[in-house]
């Protein structure tokens, strides 16, 4: 059995020491008498004694001290290749003699890659070299990122047949001159080394991308792309390797927004970290293929954030053979791509949803909502101290607006699709997400009881961490739904900014405080925080304006929707589950994307049952 170097070339020789009392001695005896000593390029193990000595060549193979007879040793070495049970002693310069023109060379092949070592080839032309190789293996073959070592030089194939054919071509091929029999070394290996990217380099890319870019049709082909034919022979460029995907998108960024179809498909990929990018950015993308690749779970497409796709061919990857309900998988790709309407080449039935298809407009911005004048002016002179206070350096005054046995609890998260990995560096919440209180993600329920604060020490000390802010008093929405003799909760809405950091990143706030009486004054009993990212409409229009004082907002022209509290929707959403026999969650989506009109869900709903587009699950309760 070989044995293989790091390299994944196999050791060549296997010192035999004979029996167990020779193997004992040598031990006891011979073991300090060697050492590794460097000379001409290669690695010698000398024996103190001045004995045999064994030399590892450029290629890391052992070449022995022809001069020493092999009686001398303490056992004797076998070469692969060389015939068994015969020592070499006056004999092993033939048989050296008889390797380096090809003859009884060791091959060794693996399950995949697999390098092809040409000796002596540096002194062979490569335009010379690989038509002759072409020209004699029995099967094609594809010569990857071909490159000099040394005196040799060395090109990758893929697959063992391919191998086992190449090595047969060992010592049988005639240089140019016709006076040197070509020998190669066969052996297993990893994949090729990605190639540094160069300018030259880039011109190949930038070649195979004109071709392979369909500008009337807005579609990108990059299948099997390491093996394009304008540069496989002389780079390896894998598309799940970072450096090749952030070299193309790069290239790509002129084209990405109106790219409508992207193959990837037979590239090996794992996953699709890298490529997520390219993917993300084509907003007009409607066809997705990944056909052959290495994809064994659907979670490796959660990166994916292109709800415009219509059509996927996932079909040749590991995932689909992971799953017998075929249900169950669509709705998994559902999940991720929710408008999809061909998987696999296999028409699906559209996508359920509870929209008309109409034309709608987003109702107004309403502004502030007040349910007593009186309770107005405490809430709003309590917010103004409040907020300047924790604008400013030292937020320890805020202990007076708390009550001794105050709770407090925050919550933060992305409000965009996608992974965290594709947020820019000035969005990340990772301050925020550390504390943050959320049960769907939080399941711990220790840790769901720290996140509590208890006490207006404990939550005074928690808001002293935060980062210094700036709140745009501009961006304020009140509003205050309840409001008696000893009991006051409002809600406020805004945008605020980091001071600290360099580049003063907004935030979008939600803060929902309930007021009770204290003295001559209200303080704080239960807060909750709600801090994300504000959107790019928010953030054109944050700190622009001077503020305006907070007021109720006029009577629309246009009735819209009333504004339900939760108790109200609560039970819109148990009555509606009801008669309609659906389930909560499938419920609730009916009556959200409704805007909570119980009679416009009730239409809609019933158009759907009748038309038989209402699926079985949502009665599942």
């Amino acid at each position: 059995m070989p044995r293989y170097n790091n390299d994944g070339r196999s050791n060549k020789f296997v010192h035999m020491l004979g029996s167990s009392e020779g193997r004992k001695k040598f031990d006891q005896d011979d073991r300090n008498k060697f050492k590794f000593t460097l000379n001409k390029g290669g690695i010698q193990r000398k024996n103190r004694g001045g004995g045999a000595f064994a030399r590892l060549d450029a290629t890391g193979d052992t070449v022995m001290d022809p001069s020493e007879p092999s009686s001398s040793r303490s056992g004797h070495v076998h070469f692969e290749g060389a015939p068994r049970g015969k020592k070499f002693g006056g004999n092993n310069k033939q048989w050296r003699k008889q390797n380096q023109q090809g003859k009884n060379n060791a091959h060794i092949f693996g399950p995949l890659w697999h390098k092809i070592l040409i000796l002596n080839g540096k002194a062979y032309a490569k335009e010379f070299v690989l038509p002759a190789l072409g020209q004699r293996c029995r099967i094609p073959f594809v010569p990857i990122c071909y490159s000099v070592y040394g005196a040799n030089t060395a090109f990758y194939v893929e697959g063992r047949s391919m191998a086992e054919a190449l090595a047969e071509c060992s010592g049988q091929i005639m240089s140019s001159d016709g006076q040197t029999i070509i020998a190669m070394r066969v052996t297993p290996s990893g994949a090729p080394p990605t190639a540094h990217i160069d300018e030259a380099c880039e011109a190949r890319i930038k070649t195979v991308l004109d071709l392979r870019y369909n500008s009337a049709m807005h579609t990108l082909n990059l299948e099997n792309f390491y093996m394009s034919p304008e540069f496989v022979n002389d780079y390896f460029l894998p598309l799940y390797r970072p450096s090749v995907v952030q070299k193309l998108t790069e290239l790509l960024q002129p084209h990405l927004d109106s790219i409508v179809g992207l193959d990837l498909s037979n590239n090996k990929l794992p996953a699709l970290d890298g490529l997520s990018k390219i993917i993300n950015k084509s907003t007009a993308l409607k066809a997705l293929n990944l056909r052959g690749n290495k994809i064994r779970e659907m979670q490796s497409l959660d990166r994916i954030s292109a709800p415009s796709i219509i059509e996927l061919i996932l079909e040749g990857n590991p995932v689909c053979d992971n799953t017998e309900d075929k249900e169950a998988f669509i709705s998994s790709v559902r999940k991720r791509f929710p408008k999809v309407i061909k998987l696999d080449g296999n028409d699906l039935a559209p996508p359920l949803s509870f929209d008309v298809h109409e034309p709608s407009k987003m109702p107004e911005i309403q502004g502030s909502s007040f349910c007593n004048e009186q309770a107005k002016s405490v809430v709003l002179r309590f917010w103004e101290l409040y907020v300047s206070i924790f604008d400013s350096d030292d937020r320890q005054p805020l202990l007076n607006a708390y009550h001794d046995t105050a709770s407090m609890s925050m919550m933060s998260s992305y409000s965009q699709s996608g992974h965290v990995s594709q947020v820019e560096s000035s969005k990340k919440l990772s301050y925020y997400l550390s504390d943050s209180r959320n049960f769907i993600r939080q399941t711990d329920k220790t840790k769901r009881f720290k996140l509590l604060h208890q006490g207006k020490l404990d939550i005074v000390s928690f808001l002293t961490k935060f980062p210094k802010t700036k709140h745009d008093t501009n961006s304020y929405l009140i509003d205050m739904p309840v409001a008696v003799e000893n009991f006051i909760l409002f809600n406020v809405t805004g945008i605020f900014k980091e001071r600290d950091e360099r580049n003063t990143p907004f935030r979008y706030f939600c803060r929902t405080f309930t007021l009770v009486p204290q003295n001559s004054g209200f303080v704080i009993i239960n807060e909750m925080i709600y801090v994300t990212n504000p959107t790019s409409e928010q953030i054109k229009h944050a700190f622009r304006q001077p503020a305006p004082t907070p007021s109720p907002s006029p009577i629309p022209q246009v009735p819209g929707p009333a504004i339900l509290s939760d108790d109200e929707r609560r039970q819109m959403l148990v009555s509606f589950s009801a008669q309609s026999g659906m389930n909560d969650e499938w419920s609730r989506k009916c009556l959200e994307e409704n805007g909570w009109d119980f009679n416009k869900s009730a239409v809609i709903f019933t158009q759907l049952k009748e038309q038989n587009k209402v699926p079985p699950e949502a009665f599942i309760k």
